[in-house]
């Protein structure tokens, strides 16, 4: 028998330790400080990695995710906003908007604001893991890129020449 009581503790310790802020990413929970647990109660407890890499990379995630959930939320409320408002000018008479003008841009504002500083984490993440990757993979990487970069050219340059 599963004695819930001691998971959900298990549970709420761990969540206590790393920060309370976890977001759920594909069946799992992130946490900013690199943590992962899984959404299932007694699936694993993972600890940030020591590996400053693999650190950044969840932490990446984390702050990926939360800015892609800002975003939606922008594009949903300002897309209620705009729905409602275009409905009452193709109206006999134009209902009254559940909110005013003023309340529409200072919700807008506020959550424009937000993603605005979920960019920043998430450039400032992207930064921290560029410093925590090993110069040999950023070679290999720059590497790729350029060839990529010449094959791109090339088949521009031959797809260029017609009859």
């Amino acid at each position: 028998m599963i004695d819930y009581d001691s998971v959900r503790q298990r549970i709420a310790a761990f969540d206590k330790k790393n920060g309370g802020d976890g977001v759920e990413i594909n069946g799992a929970i992130y946490y900013s400080n690199g943590a992962i647990r899984d959404t299932e109660p007694l699936g694993a407890l993972i600890d940030p990695p020591r590996d400053p890499q693999e650190r950044c990379k969840i932490q990446l995630s984390y702050w990926q995710e939360l800015q892609r959930r800002a975003v939606a939320e922008f594009d949903e409320v300002k897309s209620q906003y705009l729905t409602n408002a275009k409905v009452g000018l193709t109206e006999a008479f134009t209902p009254a908007l559940p909110w005013t003008e003023a309340q529409a841009v200072k919700k807008l504002t506020e959550l424009r604001d937000n993603v605005r500083e979920l960019q920043k984490r998430v450039t400032a993440a992207r930064a921290e893991l560029k410093r925590n990757t090993p110069q040999e993979v950023l070679d290999r990487r720059a590497h790729f890129s350029a060839a990529r970069q010449m094959a791109t050219a090339f088949v521009e340059a031959v797809e260029s020449i017609k009859i």
